[in-house]
This record gives structure tokens, sequence and C-alpha cells, in this order.
């Protein structure tokens, strides 16, 4: 990274962890960008105190490379988990990225970066990964520096299909997305002694009734909800979801077609006064509709992952102060489950409470930040007909939040 200024504000740090999303990852933001290319690299040397850094474009098969303050290193690493520090001055052709592509620079005023892109090498050996979703596997070979990243994600494994018993092609259908290269049914004997191993019986999603456009008409409130791998007890302040249909600038996802839905998140830190994460849209998230007969089953992630990376989320069950109702007229409350319940307690079964995507987190929902317990009581009840467990359940405090910096859709009256 070339650097204007080294005294900027966290505000302006963002703002350029958002140019680094977009430069290595293919994450578009509205500013100005420019490519040339160049004879030569531009950060092949970096000068004290900046460092060399690395990061590998898992999306688009890339390398880039930058030169950086070390200092800031923690803060961008939350937001591009790739970024790496260097073990030498070609960490991009130490991971078989040799031919030079372009020098991108990104930003505007005196806030601009550089870094340099390289292409992946042709002929270089492939690892195949495999990942189990709804009883199909789907399977894709990659390259090795892609691999090693894509491991990371809950449920990747390397490997084939074939080699956990799922051994039927399957061409279409599938819960995957246009992503992979080879979809893998299971045996029907494999699937039987698969749901035999599970004490967990299955969770049904809303399915073709929900409406997504009443989903995603105002902003929904977490009334109750489980810790995940990225909100802890000092999280559940605050916290809002709101949905957007039909944006341009964040809701493209690499190797899908189909419908994609912006995710704007907020909560506040320790108290309901305390410090906003994730004001003024600093991060969108992209909720994808896989299967356009089932609404209710949408995958959630970083825009710039592809599906095979992203993460269940299931509307499990919608309702008006009536009752569980999905052809209502106005949603007032929601159960969503981030995918099939596996674990299992005394009362019923639910989701992880580590990690970030895959199998992780279970929420209610209320159009209101301070809901009446009446819907909280209906949300519960819908839960416990699904055998998922509410022990696991943690209030989320909304008392006189200002909601400072947060994406809100009001819910109005018709």
């Amino acid at each position: 990274l070339v650097f204007a200024s080294h005294t900027m504000s966290t505000g302006r740090h963002l703002f350029l962890v958002s140019s680094i999303l977009w430069a290595v990852a293919g994450v578009p933001i509205s500013s100005e960008y420019e490519r040339t290319a160049a004879e030569n690299p531009c950060c092949s040397v970096c000068v004290a105190p900046q460092e060399k850094y690395y990061s590998v474009d898992t999306t688009h098969n890339m390398c880039g490379e930058a030169c950086m303050n070390p200092h800031d290193f923690l803060l961008y690493k939350i937001f591009e988990r790739n970024l790496e520090k260097a073990p030498d001055d070609t960490p991009c052709a130490s991971h078989n990225f040799r031919s030079y592509n372009s020098t991108v620079t990104h930003g505007f005023g005196p806030i601009k970066m550089t870094l340099d892109l390289y292409n992946a090498d042709t002929g270089v050996s492939k690892v195949s990964l495999y990942r189990i979703l709804d009883k199909e596997c789907g399977q894709i070979a990659v390259s090795e520096a892609i691999a090693k990243a894509a491991k990371a994600v809950p449920g990747v494994m390397e490997g084939t299909c074939a080699d956990v018993g799922y051994t039927v092609a399957k061409a279409d259908d599938s819960p995957f997305g246009e992503f992979d290269a080879i979809f893998i049914k299971p045996v029907a004997k494999l699937a039987v002694r698969l749901e035999e191993d599970t004490k967990c019986s299955p969770v049904t999603p809303v399915g073709p009734s929900l409406n997504l456009t009443e989903w995603a008409r105002a902003s929904w409130y977490p009334q109750q909800q489980q810790l995940t791998g990225y909100q802890h007890l000092d999280d559940l302040f605050c916290v809002t979801a709101t949905y957007q249909a039909g944006e341009e600038h964040h809701d493209k996802v690499p190797f899908f077609e189909g419908e994609v839905i912006a995710v704007h998140n907020y909560a506040t830190k320790g108290s309901t006064s305390g410090t906003p994460e994730q004001p003024d849209n600093k991060t969108v998230l992209c909720a994808r509709v896989p299967d356009a007969t089932n609404p209710s089953k949408l995958l959630v992630a970083p825009c710039f992952l592809p599906n095979f990376l992203a993460g269940d989320y299931w509307i499990i069950a919608v309702g008006d102060e009536t009752g569980e109702n999905a052809s209502a007229e106005r949603y007032e409350w929601a159960v969503v489950s981030g995918g099939q319940p596996t674990v299992e307690y005394s009362d019923g079964c639910t989701t992880k409470e580590t990690g970030t995507y895959g199998g992780v987190g279970m929420w209610i929902f209320s159009r209101q930040p301070v809901a009446n317990q009446s819907v909280v009581d209906l949300a519960r009840a819908a839960m416990v007909k699904q055998n998922i467990t509410l022990s696991r359940l943690h209030p989320v405090d909304h008392t006189n939040c200002s909601f400072a910096g947060a994406f809100i859709k009001p819910d109005t009256a018709a």
C-alpha cells in the first residue's frame, strides 16, 4: 500500500480496508480507480517503516502484493482474513503467482493505495476440496494457495466427494450455486445411515410462501439469540439487521446469477451507549437465494466470496401478532437458524456457537426494538415446535438505543 497520509482517522482506516477488499478480492466500492499496465511492479521493494504483505484472491485466482506499516496489520486482517505478512520479497511467486498482471491504484484525493496483481501460474497442480450441504456434496479443484484459504471455512475439507461416500453425479438443483464444477449426491444407503447418525430432527424452513419483499420491508431487531464466533455477550446491544433487495453497489456475487440481497448489520459494544460496530455501513454482506423456489433458505457471506464459501441462513418461522403465518400481510417476528441444528441439549437441538459461517447462529427477530413479550413467546413456541432448544438463547438489550450510524428502515404503516 502506498499511503499519501499516515495521520488518518479510524474512519479513513476503514475506508482503506474496503479498498483492500476491492483490490485483492474484487469487492467494488464507488470512488476513483485506475489500473495501469506498467512494465514493472511498483511494490517489489518496501521502504521502512513499511513492510511487504500479500493476499490471495480466492475468487479470481490472483495474488496481490503491497507495502504497509506493520502497525496497521491487525486492523486490516479483521476485514481481509487472507492478508499475511510476507516471509520474503516475492510472496506471490512463492504461491505460484508469477505472471505480473497490473498495478492498481484505488482511492481519491489524499488517500490512495497501490498494489501489484499477479496471475496464477499455468500448469500448477490443483487441490480437490469438498463441502457437504443438505446431504449433497460439492467438489471443486483449486490452486494450493486458494485451498489454504478456503479450508479455513467451516465444513470445507480436502479430498473428493467419493472419499466420503457421495458417488452419484448431480448436475443441477444443488445448494452450492454455479461455483462448483461437480455436484455429487450420496447413495441411498449412505443417506439413510446419515439420518440414523444424528439425533437432531431436521428443521423445516418457511419454504416458497416466504415473501422476501415483506421480509426486507423494514429493519429487524434480534430480541434473543445464541452466541457465535463473531457475536459475544458484550456484542448483544442495539443489534439490528436491515435488508435491501436490488442494490447494485455490493450485491455482486462471483459465479452466481440468482437474487442477492444486501445485509446491513449493526450493534454497540458493551452497552446500549457503547461504541457502534459497523456504523455507516462499513461492511455489507450478501444474502443469496440459490433456489428461487425456496427463498427461505439463504446463503450469507461477504459479497466477494462465492456460494461455496457462504453459510446457511434459514428463515424457519415468520408471523404476525396472531401467530405463525408466512402469508401474513406484515411480518412482525421471525426465527432464523444458521442451517441445520447439529448440537443436542436436554430440551432439543441447536446450531453451533463457534465459528463464523456454516451451522452457526440462532435468532428471534422482531420489527420493534423492544418487542411485546407475546411476540417473543410466539417465536419461542415456533422453535419448540421444531425441537430447537431455548436454553442457549440470550437477551439482546435495545433499551434507549439511539442507533447512531445505523442503516434503519422504519416499520411504518402500509
